[in-house]
């Protein structure tokens, strides 16, 4: 299991969809970010790099080519940013250490960390990116 994946909640609708290759969170692009105080809670979208080998035969027939995800970080401890830009590809990294977990984002325009107490997914949906080649 690919380590981001170790540091979610309900990581089974990502094997679900991916199979044994869990897309890593290099070079995915980030759509938005929003902060609740509820939890408080911070919700990051993203488009992952890569399409699933075996997408579902429903995202098949629609012509789908992107994978979207909606990532929840609840309980949230602490927030930096340092750029934030509209050039959305970034590369995400999870670390886990003292009952925390550390995202981590660094792209051309866009950098950031927010420190949690958990990662859960709230969606993951296939759509037809027309940006793609």
């Amino acid at each position: 299991m690919s380590n981001w994946l170790n540091q979610i909640t309900n990581p089974k609708i990502i094997t679900t969809i991916f199979g044994n290759n869990i897309p890593e969170l290099m070079g995915v692009e980030l759509h938005d970010i929003v902060f609740n105080r509820d939890g408080p809670t911070v919700v990051l979208r993203i488009d992952f790099a890569n399409f699933p080998e075996k997408p579902p035969a429903k995202w098949l027939a629609q012509g789908f080519n992107c994978v979207q995800m909606q990532l929840a970080l609840i309980a949230v401890k602490n927030t930096s940013f340092i750029r934030w830009g509209s050039h959305g590809k970034v590369d995400l990294h999870f670390k886990n250490a003292n009952e925390h977990i550390f995202v981590t984002a660094n792209g051309l325009e866009t950098e950031f960390a927010i420190t949690s107490m958990f990662a859960t997914i709230i969606k993951v949906e296939g759509y037809t990116n027309r940006s793609e080649p």
